[in-house]
């Protein structure tokens, strides 16, 4: 339903994904202070609820999540926008077709951090604003009201459209007829998606026909998945999810001994077994011959390449030191 300023290339398989204009078609740094960003607008754009989408709409939903003094700002969006894109500093409106962004430091990432700020219709949620009930004076309050029922009743600029809302139970979307990328226009009328957390529940519903398609199917029913007809898409990517282990004063896992005892705890051949092969074994934070592995940052030695072994043990004095038993005595 939402557009960015920039897009990924998901349209290949095999081939890493790189960088598209979404609702920018170019950007670049300002030689002269490079904090400073240029980009430039697709002219032509519309939200779904009718309103052009101008420079004054990406500082809009800039703020949104920056400035805690706006009176839109959404506290809820903050965690999945502002982490993403930490050297966002602020936005402002050249022309109708142009905006800067500045950035806290010199940042090459910025176009890429850029695809997850999804432009929200101002117009639109200014209507809902102002039909917030009358009843709920503090503007904090307010804001929020229209936010929830900006979730209900959503307005951007993508190739869906959301159409109806029923909360835990089901989300529909419509085809947007006017929407500006040809290459991405929907070829169906309709989309419902429908909550079903458990992969045992998506499973079934897959295989009973209450739904066309799923994600995360259970790893051990996926024979019999495919055996009804269905077909299996996956592709392995170069996606880990670490553990920040706390270093500071006192924290057992300054012991270098107590990380490598940690690492040898999981065994990834076997979760690679349960969940039927559909992972892989992870060498470090990239995969080997990625441009970033190397000892400085994507290769940790040892991790993943122990081969399995009968369990070790740590003499005491170790475990003291590391301080596991000091809470004990």
């Amino acid at each position: 339903m939402y557009d960015a300023l920039t897009h990924w290339d998901l349209s290949s398989e095999t081939e890493p994904s790189v960088i598209l204009p979404g609702l920018a078609t170019s950007w670049a740094v300002n030689p002269d202070d490079t904090t400073k960003w240029v980009f430039t607008l697709r002219d032509g754009v519309t939200f779904h609820d009718g309103a052009p989408f101008t420079a004054a709409d990406v500082v809009w939903n800039v703020q949104k999540v920056l400035d805690e003094n706006a009176p839109h700002f959404a506290p809820d969006q903050v965690g999945a926008t502002k982490s993403r894109m930490p050297t966002l500093a602020s936005a402002r409106v050249i022309d109708d077709l142009t905006v800067e962004l500045t950035t806290t430091q010199p940042d090459s990432f910025l176009p890429l951090n850029m695809t997850m700020l999804f432009m929200a219709s101002p117009s639109h949620w200014q209507s809902l604003y102002d039909a917030v009930d009358a009843s709920i004076t503090d503007p904090k309050e307010r804001a929020a009201a229209a936010w929830t029922a900006f979730a209900a009743d959503p307005s951007g600029t993508g190739p869906f459209e959301g159409d109806r809302l029923v909360p835990r139970e089901r989300f529909e979307m419509v085809k947007n007829e006017n929407y500006w990328d040809s290459a991405r226009t929907p070829t169906i009328d309709r989309v419902v998606l429908i909550p079903l957390p458990d992969a045992n529940a998506r499973t079934a519903a897959l295989l009973s026909g209450q739904v066309d398609w799923i994600e995360a199917p259970a790893p051990d029913a996926i024979p019999r998945i495919q055996s009804q007809g269905n077909v299996v898409y996956s592709n392995p990517q170069p996606h880990v999810w670490p553990w920040q282990l706390s270093f500071h004063e006192g924290s057992p896992w300054l012991d270098k001994r107590v990380r490598h005892a940690a690492n040898l705890c999981v065994n990834r051949e076997e979760l690679q077994i349960l969940l039927g092969g559909y992972m892989g074994i992870p060498k470090g934070s990239v995969e080997p011959g990625h441009p970033w592995w190397g000892k400085g940052f994507g290769h940790h030695e040892g991790l993943g390449q122990e081969p399995l072994q009968p369990p070790r043990a740590f003499d005491d004095q170790a475990i003291r030191s590391a301080q596991f038993l000091d809470a004990q005595q």
